[in-house]
């Protein structure tokens, strides 16, 4: 660890962890006065911030890099899942005066730099800002379920963010045609004592939806707490979740509700989201898979990254023809207005050389790599954007490898939706 004194970024990692406590409706004067007070530290990937069983000195503030939590016990270590920036630790230890109840490592992927504040200037910061305390604490018992729980019930959940209830209103009103598939889709085919469990990137509208159709539901809905404070914090630019955090507490269900799940993780993961969701479904369960947004947001920019939709798509296309994007991006975003509607494109050159055939596909490649490249260069033949549909037909494919069968599917490529049905066998 390293403390960074006339770091030029300093005052971006200030500004970082006061945003983190704006979110919260803390004082303007409380978040100024711990972030004057706050220094930032520098740790080495693999680097422990924090060890189960250690007293602690400080409170952190992850600005920059992940972290990984480990709960150790029983003469085993399980992994809790990781943090991104920004999360607070170390405040449970501070208010009980308790050692470190879980430990906490930098990820081999990236150093991780955290502002940090002293147990000695934090209590000053108590003194003067009674209210921090309230504050923090909320945030701890957000983090704790996240952490510890895998998934929540949906009515616990309701009854903890009652104070930020008119964000689902916003939500829904988003999302139109993922309340029509609910509808129409699901609902029709969910029982009176089915549990339901939704996974994704946001604060529970499609279990806020089936409680309103049938109440009866309330007591079997559940929602995957992954991400759950950031969901709650900034439900517009959230942190997709997936199937793995709740998989591991061995549960069954009988619908899996996936949003913006399936289109985010990386290829190489699809087949084990599959795989999960075929363990944790009754036979005969059904696992409806959402795409919701036309494109991701870069979270540290507020920009459009169509990079981050396609880049499995990039890696493969560099793969199969290497240098043909010459290190352009494939899908280009040329324009986004206020609302986040983007003009969004295929790259000219990559056009120009599958309209002269100097691209075309290989023999041996795999059906699943070959069905999914034959629609872009359809497309790109053609200078017709529907990424979607490259997305859309290499789920479903995948689908069948791991026993479900396609019951009801639809595609709105204008608002970047689609869904599938899938019903396991």
């Amino acid at each position: 660890m390293i403390v960074l004194e006339n770091d030029p970024r300093h005052e971006q990692y200030q500004g970082a962890m006061m945003d983190f406590l704006n979110k919260y409706g803390l004082d303007a004067a409380a978040i100024l006065g711990m972030a004057r007070r706050s220094e930032a530290v520098h740790y080495q990937a693999g680097e422990t911030v924090l060890e189960q069983g250690q007293f602690n000195k400080y409170i952190y503030f992850l600005v920059e890099g992940d972290l990984r939590i480990r709960l150790e016990g029983d003469g085993e270590a399980r992994i809790l899942g990781e943090r991104t920036p920004v999360t607070l630790l170390g405040e449970i230890s501070y208010f009980n005066g308790t050692p470190a109840t879980v430990t906490v490592d930098v990820t081999a992927a990236a150093p991780a730099v955290l502002m940090r504040l002293s147990y000695d200037r934090f209590g000053e910061m108590l003194a003067m800002h009674p209210a921090i305390r309230n504050t923090l604490v909320r945030i701890g018992e957000l983090r704790m379920i996240s952490q510890y729980d895998g998934f929540i019930r949906y009515h616990l959940f309701m009854n903890m963010i009652g104070w930020k209830r008119d964000r689902f209103a916003v939500n829904r009103a988003l999302f139109p045609a993922l309340e029509s598939a609910v509808r129409g889709v699901l609902m029709p085919r969910v029982n009176p004592q089915d549990r339901i469990l939704e996974v994704g990137d946001g604060p529970g509208i499609v279990s806020e939806l089936l409680a309103e159709i049938k109440p009866d539901l309330l007591p079997h809905l559940f929602l995957q707490a992954t991400y759950l404070e950031e969901a709650i914090t900034n439900p517009f630019h959230p942190r997709a979740s997936d199937l793995s955090r709740a998989a591991y507490l061995r549960e069954k269900f009988h619908h899996i509700v996936a949003l913006q799940v399936f289109n985010t993780v990386p290829p190489h993961r699809l087949a084990e989201q599959f795989d999960l969701a075929r363990r944790m479904l009754h036979p005969g369960g059904r696992l409806l898979i959402v795409k919701l947004r036309l494109l991701n947001i870069d979270r540290a920019t507020g920009g459009a990254d169509s990079r981050m939709l396609y880049q499995d798509l990039e890696e493969l296309m560099e793969r199969v023809w290497p240098t043909v994007l010459k290190d352009r991006p494939l899908i280009q975003v040329t324009f986004t207005d206020a609302d986040l509607d983007p003009l969004m494109e295929w790259n000219p050159g990559f056009c120009r050389k599958v309209d002269s055939g100097e691209i075309a596909l290989p023999k041996g490649i795999k059906t699943a790599e070959r069905a999914m490249l034959s629609v872009v260069l359809r497309q790109a033949k053609g200078q017709l954007f529907n990424p979607d549909e490259v997305h859309f037909h290499w789920l479903a494919w995948n689908a069948a490898h791991y026993d479900f069968t396609l019951e009801d599917s639809a595609q709105q490529p204008e608002i970047g939706y689609f869904h599938l049905l899938l019903k396991l066998s």
